[in-house]
């Protein structure tokens, strides 16, 4: 419980920077980093998608936009061979 508290408050604090500063990469990061730790794991991944938009040769974006992206086309093709 804590800790979803904490994450919730994280989401708050780093949507109102995006908000105030959009171009911000790093507060694109933070959102995605909190929206992960939530489960929320398409709207991380727009955000780390957004930051890597706004600073493509940052090494910690990039790690996290393609750990997160490798990870969700592992799961699509793990319910896709469900499905057949």
């Amino acid at each position: 419980m804590e800790k979803s508290g904490h994450l919730d408050e994280a989401v708050l604090a780093f949507r109102k920077a995006v908000a105030q500063k959009p171009n911000n990469a790093m507060a694109h990061y933070g959102l995605g980093t909190a929206l992960e730790g939530e489960g929320d794991l398409s709207a991380a991944l727009e955000q780390y998608r957004q930051a890597r938009n706004l600073a493509p040769v940052d090494p910690l974006i990039a790690l996290a936009y393609g750990k997160l992206e490798r990870s969700s086309a592992v799961e699509k093709s793990e319910v896709g061979s469900q499905l057949v």
